[in-house]
């Protein structure tokens, strides 16, 4: 068995010192659709926490997010690369990032032991039936594939919808690595806590006192259609190319550091239709609705058993 030395000099290109002041010691990662960003949101907005107002810098996933047939190329860049994102932290922070990729990518819950295992893990779920009806959305809205049915979709990009829904072995990949109470899990559509309670035990499991910011209710990233979806799917399929042909990746870098991709995302908020409202399992089917939990009815058993908690709310 590989120990966490010999991990770190498999993972990682530069050696890391832990206590240095610029690097993360917490990590929220995922799900997809469940919260991530507004987490990430609300604690950017307290004095003694410091997230990179980059988002989601995926360099501990081995796989694309949209693309996932296509390596990463943020996985090879050296760590000096992920710690200049932190650089602006103040000794008196924790540090932290938000990337819902680390827990549905094979490769990244073993590369962040390496690189730190000491660090928080913070895990928010949701209905996964829910979560997997959101992302189809999402998906569709971000251009990866025009108007198709939802179970034609769910069968054409397993991996993007079902697998990332399937939550026992992604929670498990981090409970096997890291001791459990470096890890928090939260059930936000749970009858008993709010999003507010879950912000207050995620600031009480990072030693922060409590600040609710007046947007605490308010939803982040909230999935809706596009006004062209034509529009997206060309952007998407010449982001695809890009990648897949590893071109400009020296511009891409450039274009990070100056922000360009919150621009970018930016434009693509403003083609959504603006009439956006959380996703439900209302808005499917029943028909689509008795499929998509048969799928899922194993893995939330055994989701149940690892936690031990009770999610029949989910069946």
């Amino acid at each position: 068995m590989l120990c966490v030395h010999s991990l770190s000099a498999l993972f990682l290109p530069i050696a890391y010192n832990p206590a240095a002041m610029d690097s993360p010691n917490f990590l929220i990662v995922g799900a997809e659709k469940c919260g991530t960003t507004w987490l990430a949101d609300m604690l950017r907005q307290h004095p003694r926490a410091f997230i990179p107002a980059e988002k989601e810098l995926h360099y501990f996933n081995r796989q694309f997010s949209d693309f996932p047939e296509i390596k990463n190329f943020n996985f090879d860049k050296p760590l000096a690369w992920y710690l200049k994102f932190f650089a602006a932290a103040k000794e008196s922070q924790v540090i932290g990032e938000a990337c819902p990729a680390y827990f549905w990518d094979d490769s990244a819950a073993a590369r962040i032991h390496a690189f730190n295992p000491a660090l928080k893990i913070l895990i928010l779920l949701r209905n996964p039936a829910e979560r997997t009806f959101s992302a189809y959305r999402f998906w569709m809205q971000r251009g990866i594939y025009l108007r198709i049915p939802f179970r034609a979709a769910v069968t054409q990009h397993r991996e993007l919808l079902l697998k990332r829904s399937l939550y026992f072995a992604q929670v498990k990949r981090y409970f096997d690595l890291f001791p459990r109470d470096q890890i928090k899990v939260w059930i936000t559509d749970s009858a008993d806590s709010t999003m507010t309670d879950i912000l207050t035990q995620a600031e009480d499991f990072l030693a922060l006192t409590s600040l609710v910011p007046a947007s605490a209710s308010q939803r982040a990233n909230v999935t809706a259609d596009a006004r062209n979806l034509t529009l997206n799917w060309l952007t998407a399929r010449v982001r695809r190319f890009v990648r897949r042909q590893r071109l400009f990746v020296p511009l891409l870098d450039l274009l990070r550091e100056i922000n360009f991709a919150q621009q970018v995302e930016g434009w693509r908020v403003q083609n959504k239709v603006k009439s956006a409202a959380p996703t439900t399992v209302a808005m499917m089917t029943d028909d689509e609705r008795d499929w998509i939990q048969n799928l899922l009815k194993d893995d939330i058993a055994q989701l149940e058993k690892l936690l031990g908690i009770n999610l029949e709310h989910w069946q």
